[in-house]
């Protein structure tokens, strides 16, 4: 009896200790792809990734989200971020700020900051991180919390309790 309790609190311990571990790391990885410039057109670049495929995407005048697919860094050390927006032009809608971490785990400390609009093609489209150092160390990581986007009225839900609310966030 005293062996079967032992190994099922190792066993215990063990998936303890492996969903901790495994709530902290973020839940998908994607490795970036280097853009020539940031001046290339939004298509170009995303057709350089293997897993692309621009059906995938279609167009949805009613959904206002953002969804942010690819990210790269440009030869400028410029952070680049593709965004599939589904209303395309229809809306006029532009992602505005981005809250990025460059470490993980308990380490994560997101940042927000403004995004420029470069290009867009249909619902894909390209923007620059302002004020983004890209790192000289070979290896390097970005968690992406959240992209965000005007505060649109009678789309969006009011905040209530007399808030107000300028921007909306979509998680990543």
């Amino acid at each position: 009896m005293g062996k079967n309790l032992t190994r099922n609190n190792a066993i215990i311990c063990f998936l303890v200790f492996l969903i901790a571990f495994t709530s902290i790391m973020p839940i998908g990885t994607s490795v970036a792809i280097a853009i020539e410039d940031s001046g290339s057109k939004v298509l170009v670049d995303l057709q350089k990734a293997e897993n692309f495929n621009m059906n995938d995407y279609p167009l949805n005048p009613t959904d206002y989200s953002l969804e942010v697919i690819h990210i790269a860094e440009s030869t400028e050390n410029e952070l680049l971020i593709y965004v599939y927006q589904p209303t395309g032009a229809r809306a006029n809608l532009m992602a505005t700020t981005i809250s990025i971490s460059t470490a993980v785990g308990s380490d994560i400390s997101p940042r927000f900051y403004g995004l420029e609009f470069l290009n867009s093609s249909g619902v894909f489209y390209k923007y620059k991180v302002k004020d983004f150092t890209v790192s000289s160390e070979a290896t390097r990581v970005y968690s992406v919390v959240s992209i965000l986007r005007p505060f649109i009225k009678d789309v969006d839900a009011e905040p209530g309790f007399d808030n107000t609310v300028s921007e909306v966030p979509f998680a990543v």
